[in-house]
């Protein structure tokens, strides 16, 4: 049995797939904690919401002098987060051809190949007597889903 042979063998694929996810997930995290100033993210957020809550207010009382006054306000804050939000891009961006060749290469390792089974029914699997045989995207999808989440709670990578 050669390597690639052996890698497309369940379980093996479905922890090999899992474990990928889970690397990824921390490198992609870890790089927005290096690169993303967090808590100014945070602030940002913060300060929009809290503005957009007094535009609703204001608009609600029709107080058309204290809504352009926030809008104005509005306007500057979005300045200031477009250059909290390139850095998010910056991150983003830098894992993204290191991503696209790692899938392009396992894509073409397993193909449409099940590499995991399921027993809950999804609309993207292969039924069979054993369970739901889930492809490679499928189960990339729904592992990445699983882990991205505590991933970056870990990490302290959230921004809301």
């Amino acid at each position: 049995m050669g390597f690639e042979e052996a890698i497309t063998q369940i379980p093996v694929s479905t922890l090999l797939i899992l474990g990928l996810t889970v690397v990824l997930a921390f490198s992609s995290s870890f790089l927005q904690r290096k690169m993303v100033d967090v808590e100014k993210v945070r602030a940002v957020r913060g300060r929009l919401d809290e503005l957009r809550r007094q535009i609703g207010e204001a608009k609600r009382k029709g107080d058309k002098k204290a809504v352009a006054k926030l809008q104005r306000k509005q306007m500057v804050l979005m300045r200031e987060s477009s250059a909290v939000l390139s850095q998010q891009f910056k991150a983003s961006f830098m894992l993204m051809i290191p991503f696209l060749i790692l899938y392009w290469v396992l894509i073409s390792i397993f193909g449409q190949t099940p590499v995991a089974v399921s027993p809950i029914p999804f609309p993207w699997g292969a039924v069979s007597e054993d369970g739901l045989w889930l492809s490679f995207w499928v189960w990339y999808f729904l592992s990445a889903l699983a882990v991205n989440l505590p991933i970056t709670r870990i990490l302290g990578v959230q921004y809301g």
